[in-house]
């Protein structure tokens, strides 16, 4: 099966380009590294501007890690304080 045709996807008129994620042990061959350190929802935006790349841990910013699974949650994260101070919540 050839993935490298997406016209298919132009038949759905999707009001943003569809990103597509996968979770690999192995850094892929032949994708480049994501170059800095940022939110998730700015690397989708970015995936479906330009080219593919692939992010690490260290790439990734705001409780990205924590949402994705790669780090347990702190004490502070929990408690719902971070969710207060950036109005996330009303209260904590």
């Amino acid at each position: 099966m050839n993935f490298s045709n997406f016209a298919v996807l132009d038949k759905f008129n999707f009001e943003y380009a569809p990103v597509a994620v996968k979770f690999l042990l192995n850094k892929p061959q032949g994708i480049q590294p994501y170059g800095s350190s940022a939110p998730i929802c700015r690397m989708l935006k970015e995936a479906q501007e330009g080219s593919p790349f692939y992010a690490g841990r260290e790439n990734f910013a705001c409780v990205d890690k924590l949402v994705l699974g790669l780090e347990d949650p702190d004490p502070v994260t929990e408690s719902g304080q971070i969710g207060a101070k950036e109005r996330i919540y009303q209260e904590a």
